[in-house]
């Protein structure tokens, strides 16, 4: 009974601790995106193209997904956010991510949030990251 109970807690131990759901992630890099390689980043500077990935690994339920530009304000109480702008964009079937590049014109945190065209309320991911001066 030992040798089966140490069997089965071998064999359930991945289960706890593998990690095994696959969120969707949002990775930001100044340099351009190639297959050889892409170089994640969270501080990035002010006038620079800002490559994004978007990737959901199970796909995503809507057709178009909302992705949203917000910045943290330092004056506000509790660091309050502040919609910089947003951008809707069409998930061809089938595809697991989604490219593109935007520009950031002022220094700061910044936070940019996923969502699907069916709910706005809850992102699907979100990632923050710092602008510098050049």
């Amino acid at each position: 009974m030992k040798k089966f109970s140490a069997i089965l807690i071998i064999l359930l131990m991945p289960l706890f601790f593998c990690g095994c759901s696959e969120k969707n992630q949002i990775y930001l890099s100044s340099k351009p995106l190639t297959k050889e390689q892409f170089v994640p980043e969270d501080m990035l500077k002010v006038n620079q193209p800002i490559n994004f990935v978007l990737i959901f690994p199970k796909g995503i339920k809507s057709d178009a997904i909302r992705l949203q530009l917000l910045k943290k304000s330092a004056m506000s109480y509790m660091w309050g956010y502040t919609i910089e702008r947003g951008k809707d964009y069409s998930v061809p079937p089938g595809k697991s991510y989604l490219t593109g590049t935007f520009y950031v014109y002022e220094p700061g945190r910044y936070m940019i949030r996923m969502f699907s065209h069916s709910d706005f309320v809850r992102p699907l991911a979100e990632f923050d990251f710092g602008v510098l001066d050049e």
